[in-house]
């Protein structure tokens, strides 16, 4: 995927040369629907930071550069699956609270997103 530019990674390294943390932005195939007009959309994956470097803002960093290249690259929206030691780094930085966390790039740091509107299906009668 990356040879492809379907996916994107970064990692942090430490002082001494080695990784501190690593994360891939994958852009998956998606199929238009209604109410998604928005994709293909950025999936953030494969989040590890080193144990000794939890709590110094690896993650963050990792997340931020991945929030500006999606951004600076026109996708509006910008989704992944928490895991419960990752939610709270994601929350800080704007991600809608819930199993797969969206962050919307068009705004602000905290707006969420709305559900698409459906319409009752008319039926006719003969």
């Amino acid at each position: 995927m990356l040879r492809t530019h379907r996916a994107v990674a970064w990692i942090v390294e430490a002082p001494n040369g080695r990784p501190a943390g690593s994360g891939v932005v994958w852009i998956p195939e998606s199929q238009p629907r209604p109410g998604e007009l928005d994709l293909p959309r950025p999936y953030l994956m494969s989040m590890y930071t080193a144990p000794s470097f939890r709590g110094q803002g690896v993650a963050t960093r990792i997340v931020e550069a991945a929030l500006e290249w999606a951004r600076s690259r026109g996708y509006r929206r910008f989704t992944l699956h928490a895991s419960d030691m990752g939610r709270p780094v994601y929350q800080r930085l704007g991600f809608t609270p819930g199993r797969e966390m969206v962050r919307d790039l068009r705004g602000g740091r905290r707006r969420g997103t709305a559900p698409a509107r459906r319409k009752p299906l008319s039926r006719s009668r003969r």
